[in-house]
């Protein structure tokens, strides 16, 4: 029986052959443009300098731009190698970036608005696509260290440069969630077509929810962002993967499945149809589908009660780790920020269990900074640790915290993630 086999067949036939396009450039390689403060800015002598005193870099050879020719840079990187191409081009902000500025202050919005040089560069990720994101990263202040503003033409995404400068120095990886964004398209009958960027370049494929809605985007959100997590993460697709447990207990499984296969399961007028994909959203695409106990594939939307009922979503041990590492950098972050008025704060403590497996992650209440730590509030009845509860107060060490959440009236609500809003 064949995969589609297990679908309850429509009348659906788009009447044309569905044909899966190669790679565009954008998705084969991982484009992206800094905007230089100054529009007069050039790429000066001392370039090759600040690229070769990247921590872990060597370069193999380099050449600037000339004329019509790209300049080109070969390095190795943690035990990888990258050819890196380079040029200058005229930049015009594009209308739905501008919509991204959650993460820039009015000044620098206007200030990109303005802007009309950018530097190009682009390289292929390879086998190691988040160590070859932070190399991006890292090139990029090397490059342009008066840069802007950083647009990730594969992702379709603006990063402001506070977070770029901070990620780039970081010796923690950046999150699976900043290599790719997910698009919400919608349309006048309420459909919304969730689909990402960003993944094709990573060596995954892309993934899509056809037939949400407004009032379930975000619950299908959950579901595309964790796929994409444990892809990225090495689980191999193809087959069914767990992501979660809905509220009754069952499992969450998931299939990504080829975009012009799965796309049969839809009405040929469906948003995201076969005429929202003449120009894009054709070649390493996948739609994602739900399994139930007998393996029948569903679309998401078929479960929209039940995701409304709060699933939990499952978080690698990967990025459980890398989560920890990075509250950890940057706990002095929360520390600039709890000595202010009108801020109070959360920190996730991880606690051993009576099982002995693995340790009890549980937030607490920030009630004081210490010489060595801080005291700290459960605010929460633990699972597997029977001598804590909720209203225990205890001292605690960095090498404890996992996460934690800053709300305060002068930043906002600042993450680990989030903390260059504090600088």
């Amino acid at each position: 029986m064949g995969l589609f086999d297990l679908f309850k067949k429509k009348n659906n036939d788009p009447g044309e052959k569905l044909e899966v396009k190669p790679l565009y450039y954008w998705e084969e390689r991982s484009y992206m443009q800094i905007v230089p403060s100054s529009n007069e800015y050039l790429l000066d002598d001392g370039l090759l300098d600040r690229i070769s005193g990247i921590e872990g870099l060597s370069v193999k050879s380099f050449m600037m731009p000339a004329g019509e020719l790209s300049g080109t840079l070969e390095v190795e990187y943690a035990q990888k190698n990258y050819e890196i191409s380079f040029f200058w081009t005229s930049f015009n902000l594009p209308q739905m970036y501008q919509h991204q500025n959650q993460f820039f202050t009015e000044d620098e919005m206007d200030a990109l608005k303005k802007a009309n040089k950018a530097l190009v560069y682009h390289t292929k990720f390879g086998d190691a696509p988040k160590e070859a994101y932070h190399l991006q990263l890292k090139l990029a202040c090397a490059m342009v260290p008066d840069l802007m503003g950083l647009v990730d033409e594969s992702a379709e995404k603006l990063m402001c440069p506070r977070w770029v400068k901070m990620a780039a120095r970081s010796y923690v990886l950046p999150a699976n969630d900043s290599m790719y964004t997910v698009q919400a398209i919608s349309s006048k009958e309420n459909d919304v077509w969730l689909h990402t960027h960003g993944l094709a370049r990573c060596g995954v494929t892309e993934l899509e929810i056809m037939n949400s809605d407004k009032d379930n985007y975000n619950n299908h959100y959950y579901v595309i962002s964790t796929l994409a997590g444990r892809l990225l993460d090495g689980v191999e697709d193809g087959e069914p993967i767990l992501i979660g447990r809905f509220s009754n207990g069952e499992p969450i499984l998931v299939s990504p499945v080829m975009w012009n296969e799965g796309i049969l399961k839809y009405k040929k007028s469906a948003l995201g149809g076969p005429a929202d994909r003449k120009d894009g959203h054709n070649s390493k695409t996948s739609l994602v589908f739900i399994s139930d106990e007998n393996g029948k594939l569903s679309p998401v939307s078929q479960y929209n009660g039940i995701l409304a009922q709060n699933p939990l979503f499952f978080i690698s041990n990967e990025e459980t780790k890398r989560m920890s590492m990075l509250a950890r950098e940057r706990f002095e972050y929360l520390k600039t920020a709890a000595v202010q008025e009108e801020t109070s704060a959360l920190v996730k403590v991880a606690l051993p269990t009576a099982s002995g497996e693995s340790p009890e992650h549980i937030w607490f209440e920030l009630k004081q900074l210490t010489e060595n730590g801080f005291r700290a509030v459960l605010t929460q009845e633990p699972y597997d640790v029977p001598d804590m509860h909720e209203g225990d107060e205890g001292e605690y060490t960095i090498n404890d915290v996992t996460d934690w959440i800053v709300f305060s009236k002068k930043y906002g609500r600042v993450t680990p993630e989030t903390a260059y809003l504090i600088e």
